[in-house]
């Protein structure tokens, strides 16, 4: 017989297996993300569904703004709200209650940064937390760490902010990101100094967000340069590393890296790994100069863009699982179809198990796709000007926590019917 399945829920709800065999054989059961990163909104108003896994175009968004986009769902897929630093939207597309939140300068060459993140609050379905990085002197574009309350229960179901500019941390690089707690409920979310390699891990419980950091020194020690530079910070499928892109807006800049990192999921301690190395049939006019940071579903390979290689606009995969970290650090290879004259910007996962690319171009309405991204270079099967999506994208595409893109599947083998088969399945 089949015993009751285990549940452990992550971004509410539960997983419901209804199993009707009386004997098992080579059957597999799985569990896909349950919808909650499955409506994108980003650009100048511009949407995509991927309630079926094949990304829809609707483009019915009432945001006009291309600057680090963020959107949410339930797990069933509908629609619960999405916005950017200055504004959040409800499902029925008018500015939600109270939330206009930052007056971040248009200007400021940040709009494909991924300065938000949206996290669930543990144990409370309705309440959500959205973390945003706000200029607070323009003169040296200096950033900080906020976060405002969102309850969906208010406001006739359509959710409402309930208080918001809560400061976390001030002068920030404008990058960071999220992932789950080993005990599989609580939240890290992490984010890096501007002027040294102090690096600091939130944890988001049922009672809040942590006021008392973790804090961890590691990677590079080189302060920025100017103001311009920047970064982003993007965590694994399973959450236990993270890579961080230093770059710099002018392009010429000592800083310029990409690194890995280990998170310690339990105590949310950071370790540098390694600096990543251009490959070698790879030139640029900049020192270094790599360009945003996305994992492949399955956490093997790290993909990250490279504008001053030869030729320009270059996506390079490099292998984690290639050996030593000497081995891991060269292992970088150019993927084919991806140079010039295709213009390549920021990537995310998607629920269907793809990588999408944003152009960088401010009126281009393309995105491309890299339909194999957990197969090694060539077999990625990268399709440049794979979707048009109607209106102009911008830089930037939803950066989910990666618990909300990741997919579950339990496969068994067994010959017996007699046989006694426990699961256990931890929901998104």
């Amino acid at each position: 017989m089949l015993k009751t399945p285990t549940y452990k829920n992550i971004l509410k709800g539960s997983v419901l297996l209804v199993f009707l065999a009386l004997a098992v054989f080579n059957t597999a059961f799985s569990q896909t993300n349950g919808g909650v990163a499955n409506w994108w909104y980003f650009g100048d108003s511009c949407s995509m569904n991927f309630n079926n896994l094949t990304p829809n175009v609707l483009n019915n968004s009432g945001l006009n703004g291309l600057l680090s986009p963020q959107s949410i769902s339930d797990k069933q897929g509908n629609l619960l709200f999405y916005g950017n630093p200055h504004v959040l939207y409800d499902q029925s597309h008018n500015p939600m209650q109270n939330g206009a939140l930052t007056n971040i300068p248009t200007n400021s060459g940040y709009g494909s940064q991924p300065m938000t993140l949206i996290i669930p609050k543990p144990c409370s379905p309705e309440v959500y937390y959205y973390f945003y990085c706000e200029v607070s002197n323009v003169l040296t574009m200096q950033w900080d760490l906020k976060y405002a309350e969102i309850n969906m229960s208010f406001n006739g179901g359509l959710g409402a902010v309930t208080f918001k500019d809560s400061l976390l941390r001030t002068d920030v690089s404008p990058a960071i990101d999220g992932t789950l707690h080993s005990n599989n409920t609580d939240y890290w979310v992490v984010s890096r100094a501007r002027n040294n390699n102090e690096y600091q891990s939130i944890q988001v419980t049922n009672n809040g967000v942590s006021v008392s950091p973790v804090v961890s020194y590691s990677g590079s020690s080189a302060t920025p340069v100017n103001a311009n530079d920047i970064g982003q910070l993007r965590f694994s499928p399973d959450g236990t590393k993270f890579a961080h892109v230093l770059y710099n807006l002018l392009g010429v800049s000592p800083n310029n890296r990409l690194e890995l990192f280990t998170f310690d999921k339990s105590n949310g301690f950071v370790s540098h790994i390694l600096d990543f190395a251009p490959p070698n049939s790879v030139t640029s006019f900049w020192f270094n100069h790599f360009l945003y940071a996305e994992f492949s579903p399955s956490g093997q390979y790290l993909y990250t863009s490279f504008p001053g290689a030869l030729p320009a606009n270059s996506i390079v995969q490099y292998d984690l699982q290639a050996g030593s970290n000497t081995t891991v650090s060269n292992s970088g290879v150019l993927v084919p179809n991806t140079g010039s004259p295709n213009s390549i910007a920021y990537p995310r996962r998607a629920p269907d198990g793809k990588i999408y690319w944003s152009t960088g171009n401010a009126t281009s309405t393309i995105l491309h796709v890299m339909h194999n991204p957990n197969d090694a270079v060539p077999n990625v099967n990268f399709q440049p000007n794979s979707i048009n999506v109607g209106r102009p994208t911008g830089a930037g595409l939803p950066s989910f926590i990666n618990a909300a893109i990741a997919n579950h599947s339990i496969t068994f083998s067994d010959s017996c019917a007699t046989n006694t088969i426990d699961f256990s399945m931890v929901d998104t």
